[in-house]
């Protein structure tokens, strides 16, 4: 009887490590984003309700809106390789691990309009380097007298104590800031037949390029700029445009960060 119960437990013990070892079969994910593109010329990858520009490495859950039957949506990078269909519209979700490097989504039948990028890895913070220690600073002080006589006299000598003196260590602490995160936002757009004014307003100063793309996606005008904080931009193009539907496409590019908004715009 205790033989039975003592190779049951023994059993138990083994399954429990081999299952730990594998990390069990439902890995918690790091968090959850959400793709979406269409039903217009948009496309996004969001977390929170906000644009996806940096994320921490680690498995994600992608719940992907694919909401036209023209675009599709197409997640690439380090390790990562999933898209739907163009010709259906579907509502997918994906178990992803993003490890740290370049990430990449767009349309694939529109890869000059929709699309987006986002980096993968560890966040700014605090480091202390390794604890320096000076050499020790010894100093000695010491006299000493001496009394020589003839044969059968006592000879003295006095001599003093050493003092030695140690300079404290040395502690240096570095710390690293992360840089601000970069935010664009369209105040306001006004397109006609003959030019688009829209107004941008930026978190911090960046180079901003702006496009305008016809349905067959060429690009019909385009103006780019250094923008401070907010900025009034002025495409104008090369001719009068027929009326229908146009993407609209803003790259904003600051400290290494990258931010792309489209828009839809319908010229009457």
């Amino acid at each position: 009887m205790r033989w039975s119960l003592f190779v049951g437990f023994f059993a138990l013990g083994l399954a429990t490590a081999v299952f730990a070892a594998r990390g069990g079969s439902a890995r918690a994910t790091d968090g959850t984003l959400s793709a979406a593109v269409g039903p217009g010329f948009s496309i996004s990858l969001t977390q929170g309700g906000s644009a996806v520009t940096t994320l921490a490495p680690g498995t994600y859950t992608v719940n992907v809106s694919d909401m036209s039957t023209l675009h599709n949506f197409h997640l690439s990078g380090p390790g990562v390789n999933q898209a739907t269909d163009v010709d259906t519209t579907s509502s997918p979700t994906w178990t992803v691990t993003f490890v740290a490097g370049s990430y990449h989504f767009q349309c694939d039948a529109h890869p000059t309009m929709l699309h987006g990028d986002f980096t993968v890895g560890s966040s700014g913070g605090t480091t202390t380097a390794p604890t320096t220690t000076s050499s020790p600073t010894t100093t000695t002080t010491g006299t000493s007298t001496g009394t020589t006589t003839g044969p059968g006299t006592t000879t003295s000598a006095t001599t003093s104590s050493a003092t030695t003196t140690t300079a404290p260590a040395t502690t240096t602490t570095v710390t690293s800031t992360p840089a601000p995160k970069l935010t664009a936002r369209l105040v306001k757009v006004q397109a006609t037949r003959s030019r688009i004014l829209v107004t941008v307003k930026l978190s911090r100063p960046g180079q901003a390029a702006a496009d305008l793309i016809d349905k067959h996606g060429k690009r019909v005008a385009h103006i780019a700029t250094r923008v401070r904080t907010t900025a009034k931009l002025t495409l104008r193009p090369t001719r009068r445009l027929s009326p229908g539907r146009y993407a609209f496409r803003l790259r904003v590019t600051a400290a290494g960060r990258t931010l792309v908004i489209t828009r839809t715009l319908r010229i009457a």
